[in-house]
């Protein structure tokens, strides 16, 4: 593999630090199950292979002293998000029933929100993360199906308002 690559260039590329372009800042968090089973899973059981098992669920020591295959179980945790996010570069349209909306932002703000096109508003502050990243989450788990959630932002730092309404409606049952 390394045929042909001076010693000394293989050294200096071992101390290389990689550095990535940007934080990743929980993009996707609690909306998907992994495809991923076994490392960080609880382990349940090992039993004989059955057609439709996967083959990389294999046990393989296992399998060399019984001489018939055998497969190792897990327990899927089945955690799901209780939050969906609102981003600027990622405005959802939809709430499924029962979420909390968080609003993740990159610099500090209030946010002015109503659930009844204004006719009353309440505020929430941002708190910073330890990524620099500001949240709000908003009490949305109790909105009815087509309810409209209208939000807007006031920026500390400058003394402004975002002078644009952004809605967020109440939709379908979460399928997760």
């Amino acid at each position: 593999m390394s045929a042909g690559v001076p010693p000394e260039i293989l050294r200096q590329v071992k101390l290389l630090e990689l550095r990535t372009r940007g934080l990743v800042n929980s993009l996707f968090t609690g909306e998907y199950r992994s495809v991923f089973k076994g490392q960080g899973m609880e382990f349940s059981e090992v039993r004989e292979y059955q057609p439709g098992d996967e083959v990389r669920s294999i046990d393989w020591n296992v399998t060399a002293r019984m001489r018939k295959p055998y497969v190792k179980r897990y327990i899927e945790d089945g955690t799901v998000s209780p939050f969906r996010t609102w981003r600027f570069n990622s405005k959802i349209p939809k709430l499924p029933e029962g979420k909390v909306l968080r609003i993740e932002l990159m610099a500090a703000a209030t946010i002015r929100w109503s659930t009844d096109n204004w006719a009353t508003a309440q505020d929430s502050q941002t708190v910073e993360n330890a990524f620099g990243i500001h949240l709000a989450d908003l009490p949305t788990a109790s909105l009815r199906k087509g309810s409209t959630l209208t939000f807007t932002f006031f920026w500390p730092g400058t003394g402004d308002w975002e002078n644009v309404d952004f809605s967020v409606i109440s939709g379908e049952q979460d399928s997760q």
